[in-house]
C-alpha cells in the first residue's frame, strides 16, 4: 500500500487568539483539532462499516461537520454527528469512496465563530486492478551473474496492504517462487537473482509471472509472462561482492514512528 501526504493543518479563525473574559462572562477558546491531525488513507473490505471520529478542543465545545471531496454531505449512505464528530458509512462501496475533511466550529455569545480544519482522510475499498496486458518480455543472463525481472512496467492502482509474489507458470500450473539466499522480491515487486543458475531458466512453455495479493480484497492478480534464458560458460568463478540494488525513491519516505524496510542485493 502507497501513503497520503500530511497536509498543512489549516486554522480558520474569526477570533484571534484565546479571549478569557472575567467577571463571570463566558470563556472563549477557539477550536483546535485533536484528531485527525495527519493525513490518512484507510482501506476496508467492501461492505464494511466505517466510522471515523473527529475530535477537537474548544470552549464552548465545538460542533462538527464533514465534507466529502470538498462538498457538503447530502447522501443516504454517509452520515455524521455534529455532536460527536463521528463520520459513519454503514456499508462501504466504491460509491462512498473519497477524501473527507472535518470542520470543528464553535460560536460565541456575541455571534462570532471560530473554525478549525482537520487533515484529510482518504477512504477506499481495498482492491487490486488487473495487470495491463502485454506480450511476453524476455530476459537473459550468464550463469553466476546478477539478473532482475521487473514485476511490470505499468502497475495498476491498488488500495490497502498488498504482497508481491512470483510464480513459474506452465499451463494452468502455478508454482510459487520463494525468496532465499539468492532470490529477493523487493518492495516494488521486482524479482532479483544475486546470481542465476541454469535451473532458474524459464523459457518456451514455462515462464515467470509476478502477482499481487490482497487479503482484504481476497484476490490474487497474476501478471504477464516473462522468460529467462541462462547461458552457461562452465564453472562459476568466484568474484568480489558488488552492490546491484538498494532501496531508493519513494520507499525511503517513511512516516515518523513507523517501521522502515531497507533492502539491498549484492552479486558475487
Amino acid at each position: 500500500m502507497a501513503r497520503v501526504a500530511s497536509p498543512v493543518l489549516q486554522l480558520l479563525l474569526t477570533v484571534l487568539g484565546t479571549l478569557v473574559m472575567t467577571g463571570g462572562e463566558e470563556i472563549r477558546v477557539p477550536p483546535s483539532i485533536v484528531s485527525p491531525v495527519e493525513g490518512l488513507q484507510l482501506s476496508y473490505t467492501e461492505h464494511d462499516r466505517v466510522e471515523v471520529k473527529c475530535s477537537a478542543t474548544g470552549q464552548p465545545p465545538p460542533s462538527y461537520k464533514w465534507l466529502w471531496d470538498g462538498n457538503d454531505i447530502n447522501s443516504d449512505y454517509i452520515t455524521f454527528s455534529a455532536t460527536t464528530g463521528i463520520l459513519t458509512i454503514p456499508s462501504l462501496t466504491t460509491r462512498e469512496e473519497g477524501s473527507f475533511v472535518c470542520y470543528a466550529r464553535n460560536t460565541f455569545s456575541n455571534g462570532m465563530t471560530a473554525t478549525a480544519v482537520s487533515a484529510t482522510v482518504e477512504i477506499r475499498v481495498a482492491r487490486v486492478g488487473d495487470f495491463v496486458k502485454r506480450s511476453i518480455e524476455s530476459y537473459s543472463g550468464t550463469e553466476g551473474n546478477y539478473v532482475t525481472i521487473p514485476c511490470d512496467k505499468i502497475l495498476r492502482k491498488y488500495y490497502g496492504a498488498i504482497t508481491f509474489k512470483w510464480y513459474t507458470v506452465l499451463g494452468s500450473r502455478n508454482d510459487e517462487v520463494f525468496p532465499d539466499e539468492r532470490k529477493l522480491i523487493d518492495q516494488g515487486g521486482n524479482l532479483h537473482f544475486s546470481y542465476v543458475l541454469e535451473s532458474d531458466e524459464r523459457a518456451g512453455s514455462t515462464t515467470y509471472k509476478c502477482a499481487i495479493s490482497s487479503i482484504k480484497a481476497n484476490v490474487i492478480r497474476i501478471g504477464n509472462e516473462n522468460s529467462l534464458t541462462v547461458t552457461s560458460t562452465g564453472p562459476i568463478r568466484n568474484s568480489a561482492p558488488r552492490l546491484e540494488y538498494s532501496t531508493s525513491g519513494s520507499f525511503l519516505i517513511v512516516e515518523i514512528g513507523k517501521n522502515a524496510t531497507l533492502e539491498c542485493v549484492f552479486s558475487g
